[in-house]
């Protein structure tokens, strides 16, 4: 039975490398669509429309660095990175209700302090 589980251990971490893999191939894909949103909001500068249009591939962009950096590495502060990003796309891409950006940034508040608080508990331990 043990080596039953440790066979299912290495058989997930090599799909999740594998996983990892696609969502490299997608954000290098990503990368290389920026050109287009990129010349429309420099040609159009005065449209804030474009603006939000590029802000929000770059943050979906770098969201998935972090997923991939999660895929790798798990560890509690890369997962709270991505949650931070998330968060942030949402706060700075989506326009929100008052109640929903004081609500995204206490998220982000207590996000930061969780992060704190466990990198204080790896430091004594």
């Amino acid at each position: 039975m043990e080596q039953f589980k440790h066979y299912l251990n290495k058989l997930s971490h090599i799909m999740e490398l594998f996983v990892a893999l696609i969502v490299l191939c997608a954000i290098i894909v990503s990368i290389f669509h920026l050109y287009q949103p990129f010349i429309e909001y420099v040609f159009h500068a005065e449209n804030s429309e474009y603006f939000i249009e590029f802000l929000t591939r770059i943050f979906n962009i770098v969201i998935g660095i972090e997923f991939l950096r999660m895929l790798c590495t798990t560890d509690v502060n890369t997962v709270l990175e991505v949650i931070i990003f998330v968060l942030a796309r949402h706060l700075i891409v989506y326009e929100l209700s008052a109640i929903d950006s004081l609500l995204t940034v206490i998220g982000i508040v207590i996000i930061f302090l969780v992060k704190k608080y466990y990198n204080q508990k790896e430091v004594e331990s």
